[in-house]
């Protein structure tokens, strides 16, 4: 795939290069975004059972059923932030990336933050899972609608298709990028059981780290933002003069 990428590249007028430029690096940002968006189907999991009070307002919330706060969150707040950022335009472009990660970090901060409130049992309030995965969601619709959309504006007409099915896959690749996260934090047992109070040191150490990784991801996000920018208002310069013809 990267060397037919590179063939694309290589192959292709200026302005068709640079858009294809900027979409791998929203790919590639989308697929860091995912790695860690992938945690909640694992890592995030095992936190839930293992150091998590699964008693919220009364009830009883078996760690398996945290599955439902992402999708749910996408539904109650995908409206808003679709409007909000319809009204903003391209404008605010990068800070759209920006933010995502930065609520990623915020939603392992939470986490962080829970585990230092930790009982003497090694188990944290429910509302921390809550919080944390509000933020994770959030951070998914700033980034995984534009990085779709921009792939379906920028790549010239012949490829749309084609580049799409790489994003696709990028995707497929963030599991095992993910894989290789939760290997990092993985919990030691002993004949298969594991201490709560190992566990949350073993969680509370992993998700700072976590944390840190996002804010290097920004970092990068900021090197190549003037790029990414003026790539994408000049695409839009062009799609206008197209339309007004």
């Amino acid at each position: 795939t990267l060397i037919f990428l590179g063939y694309l590249i290589f192959s292709a007028s200026y302005n068709d290069r640079n858009n294809l430029i900027v979409i791998i690096l929203l790919t590639l940002f989308m697929m860091l975004f995912f790695a860690l968006q992938m945690q909640l189907h694992g890592l995030v999991v095992l936190f839930a059972e293992r150091n998590v009070h699964k008693i919220f307002l009364g009830l009883h919330m078996p760690a398996a059923t945290m599955q439902m706060l992402n999708p749910s969150y996408i539904i109650m707040f995908g409206p808003i932030i679709a409007a909000i950022f319809t009204k903003l335009g391209n404008k605010f472009t990068i800070f759209r990336l920006v933010l995502s990660f930065a609520l990623m970090a915020l939603c392992f901060i939470i986490f962080y933050m829970g585990c230092l409130s930790a009982d003497e049992n090694g188990k944290v309030d429910y509302v921390y899972l809550l919080a944390g995965i509000a933020a994770m969601s959030i951070g998914e619709l700033c980034i995984s609608p534009f990085v779709l959309a921009q792939c379906t504006l920028l790549a010239p007409r012949h490829l749309k298709g084609i580049m799409m099915g790489i994003v696709m896959m990028a995707i497929g690749f963030s599991n095992l990028a993910g894989y290789i996260i939760a290997k990092l934090v993985s919990v030691p047992s002993h004949k298969g059981v594991v201490n709560s109070l190992v566990s949350l040191e073993v969680y509370k150490e992993g998700f700072y780290n976590i944390a840190v990784y996002n804010v290097a991801v920004i970092l990068l996000v900021i090197v190549v933002a003037k790029f990414i920018h003026n790539v994408i208002i000049d695409s839009d310069k062009t799609t206008s003069k197209k339309k007004s013809f």
